[in-house]
């Protein structure tokens, strides 16, 4: 008889427990069959393990696996007798089985008591192990092919034609030595009002004429300040704020009478305590006819007499003190005692004088801004077109002074009237304003 447990079956064995597990191909599945076809004693084996599979699985709180596998064990043998004890693989697992053991105690059972001892055994329990497997998906996503296609399109186009005409304009000019305008004389007389706009030679850097001696300064300090005296168009010295001089009988001590009581901007009066300090800080300052005077004076060669008359000594007769004092560029301003005060390599803190015209707003680099003095006193000698000396009335409200860097500039602008007058235009735009 076939003999389940022994050596040569013992790889039958362990196949028929694979078979119970579900764990073997159809192939071996089919083979074994067969073979259970022709061994009654392997029948009965393999219902005996299935009945015991299903007897543990029936017992309450057993967790037998739904797979599990029988493991083969050595054959136990003793006199006369051959035991075949199959062992599951669930009852090697599991250490003690839960028993519940009830005692009754018969004697107080009897007295109607009873006691119930009720003993729990615990036993490890079969985990399962669940593992998560993270799987990476794939998804193919349908793509859509976009093609830009430049659509050129032509446009007929109306053909301009451009005729250029040539203007002429005549200008009539007047020749300016300086920005002292021509009053417009009609049949009515001179007219006041109105305002010049005046495009400076250069850049405007101080409105001091005796800090600096360039032209352009001169030609705003004149508007804004006097001297002694000045020239006329013939370039004769003519008085301005002084009345008079005379002179001792070698010529070396020269006596002058100032216009006392005409007024500063600021409102204060000039006097010859004034004219004394502003000659002063003229003589000190750098300029030709300054160092020609220092030759001849000393500290102590002007002296206030009184309220409209100084003297100025000279070490020996100089002949052209006059015409000195006329002289319009670099000239001698007359201003406030205190603001003479300042000296000549600084300029002076306010532009207070006594001219036709006072100062209102310096924007530096853009534009200098006078209006009329309607407080000025005017001398009563005849002017002519030019001259620093003589009757100036001051017919215009407002003087600007405009700093243009640009020649084209300047000769486009007075062209096209967004100004009136270029003081000093380049070579170069002569012909073009003849």
């Amino acid at each position: 008889m076939f003999d389940i447990f022994g050596i040569r079956h013992r790889r039958l064995k362990l196949q028929l427990s694979a078979y119970l597990d579900g764990q073997v191909s159809a192939a071996e599945a089919e083979r074994i069959k067969k073979h259970l076809e022709i061994c009654g004693e392997c029948q009965a084996e393999v219902e005996s393990m299935q009945s015991t599979v299903d007897l543990l699985r029936s017992l309450p709180q057993m967790q037998v696996p739904r797979s599990f596998r029988l493991t083969e064990v050595p054959t136990r043998r003793t006199t006369g007798f051959r035991y075949q004890r199959p062992v599951l693989m669930a009852l090697a697992s599991a250490a003690v089985v839960v028993v519940v053991v009830l005692v009754v105690d018969l004697a107080s059972f009897g007295a109607g008591e009873t006691e119930v001892v009720e003993r729990i055994v615990e036993v490890p329990v079969v985990e399962e192990k669940v593992f998560e497997v993270q799987v990476e998906k794939v998804v193919e996503v349908e793509t859509q092919k976009i093609v830009e296609v430049e659509k050129v399109v032509e446009v007929e186009v109306e053909k301009i034609v451009e005729v250029e005409v040539e203007r002429v304009i005549e200008v009539e000019t007047e020749r300016i030595l300086v920005a002292t305008p021509t009053p417009d004389v009609g049949v009515t007389g001179p007219q006041f009002g109105g305002d010049l706009r005046i495009v400076s030679q250069g850049s405007i850097s101080t409105l001091d004429p005796v800090f600096s001696l360039f032209y352009v300064v001169a030609a705003v300090g004149n508007q804004i300040f006097e001297g002694l005296y000045g020239w006329d168009g013939n370039l004769e010295a003519k008085p301005r704020l002084a009345e008079s001089f005379t002179t001792n009988a070698d010529g070396t001590e020269y006596t002058f009478k100032v216009r006392a009581g005409a007024p500063f901007h600021n409102g204060d009066s000039f006097t010859a305590a004034d004219a004394v300090a502003s000659i002063s800080r003229w003589r000190d300052a750098g300029t030709p006819a300054a160092g020609i005077v220092r030759r001849f004076t000393d500290d102590d060669a002007l002296q206030v007499v009184d309220d409209s008359t100084f003297t100025w000594t000279f070490d020996e007769p100089l002949g052209a003190v006059i015409f000195i004092l006329g002289i319009p560029h670099g000239m001698m301003p007359m201003v406030p005692e205190e603001m003479a005060a300042t000296p000549f390599t600084e300029p002076v803190p306010e532009n207070i004088g006594t001219g036709a015209y006072k100062f209102v707003e310096w924007l530096q680099g853009d534009r200098v801004s006078l209006e009329r003095n309607d407080a000025y006193q005017a001398r009563s000698e005849p002017s002519s077109p030019g001259a620093y000396a003589g009757e100036n009335i001051a017919y215009l409200n407002t003087l600007t002074f405009l700093e243009i860097p640009d020649e084209e500039t300047k000769i486009a602008g007075l062209e096209t009237g967004e100004w009136d007058v270029v003081d000093g235009a380049a070579f170069d735009f002569f012909q073009r304003l003849t």
